[in-house]
């Protein structure tokens, strides 16, 4: 299960949603083809801000129990279309080792509205499951280089990753973006 603080942008306006509404709302989940899409970028100073909220609440949990456990990970991501499926497969970027290899199964998204706020915010529930390495001779689709930190309390996580990505490799990478999640997990 993920959260992922974004925007709900108008697919014909290209800018935020509006509705006649004061209150957070949930949104049907069949409107979303025709009328919006989730934008999950933010900007540098956004990113910063958030950042600097985490470090604060990371620095101030060690001096008591529970501790918020800090994390930075560069990882990169080569995507694969493996049998009519997307196949992920993660690497450390500095080693190369392979840290994972997965399928995404999407299951269902709430997009939830929230008039007032600079944010609207987009509930997730995925399965990952573990699949076979591709092969030496597969050309992924496309890559993305993530630079994140982690910040882990209990069972809950809250990732704020920059994502620098292309389509492949005629294609010059894209801009960085900013994004952030928060997760729950079994441990």
């Amino acid at each position: 299960i993920e959260a992922k603080i974004g925007i709900l942008m108008d697919r014909t306006t290209g800018k935020r949603i509006e509705m006649p509404i004061m209150s957070e709302v949930v949104l049907m989940p069949q409107a979303r083809a025709g009328w919006y899409t989730f934008s999950s970028d933010m900007t540098v100073a956004q990113h910063a801000h958030f950042n600097g909220c985490l470090n604060k609440s990371h620095k101030l949990s060690q001096q008591q129990e529970p501790n918020v456990v800090y994390k930075h990970t560069y990882e990169k991501d080569q995507f694969y279309n493996i049998q009519g499926h997307k196949t992920r497969v993660t690497r450390d970027q500095k080693t190369n080792e392979v840290l994972g290899t997965v399928r995404k199964d999407r299951i269902a998204d709430l997009d939830i509205f929230s008039p007032g706020r600079p944010f609207d915010y987009r509930v997730s529930v995925n399965v990952e499951v573990p699949v076979p390495f591709p092969g030496d001779n597969a050309q992924p689709q496309r890559e993305r280089q993530k630079n994140r930190v982690s910040y882990r309390l209990n069972n809950l996580k809250i990732d704020l990753t920059q994502v620098k990505s292309n389509n492949n490799s005629n294609n010059p990478a894209q801009p960085p973006s900013y994004t952030g999640s928060v997760l729950g997990d079994d441990g």
